[in-house]
């Protein structure tokens, strides 16, 4: 035998070596990827059950929101009624006041405001404004 012959027959024990040694590590790895097999097996299962369990509560999700929007509509025009009474009210008030305003500046009396009066202003100017709504 030449060289070439001993070293490529070295190659070959060394690796034959390396297999033998390399066996228990091996079936060890494989005891692994078989009950990660079995694990990932039950996996597309679990996976489906958690789907249709979100699916449905988005369906019963969407069905409770088109209820609300449903009830919300019938009760649209109220909403759109107690939204006028409430500017009007706001105009009201604003008259009221501005006459108030107005008629403690002509007024300016010291007594009112000495006997906290001054609610004897807010009833003339109710008073005057129903009587101009009269008119």
């Amino acid at each position: 035998m030449d060289w070439a012959g001993i070293g490529v027959l070295l190659i070959g024990l060394a690796s034959l070596a390396v297999a033998i040694l390399l066996i228990k590590p091996l079936r060890k790895l494989t005891e692994l990827l078989s009950s990660l097999q079995d694990t990932t097996g039950e996996l597309p299962g679990q996976v489906a059950s958690v789907m249709e369990d979100a699916s449905s509560t988005l369906r019963s999700g969407t069905a409770a929101i088109n209820d609300v929007n449903r009830q919300l509509s019938k009760i649209n025009p109220a909403i759109q009624v107690a939204g006028d009474i409430g500017s009007a009210i706001k105009k009201l008030s604003a008259s009221v006041t501005a006459i108030n305003q107005e008629m403690r500046a002509k007024t300016d009396n010291r007594i009112m405001e000495r006997y906290n009066l001054e609610w004897v202003y807010g009833i003339a100017a109710l008073g005057y404004c129903i009587w101009q709504r009269k008119k």
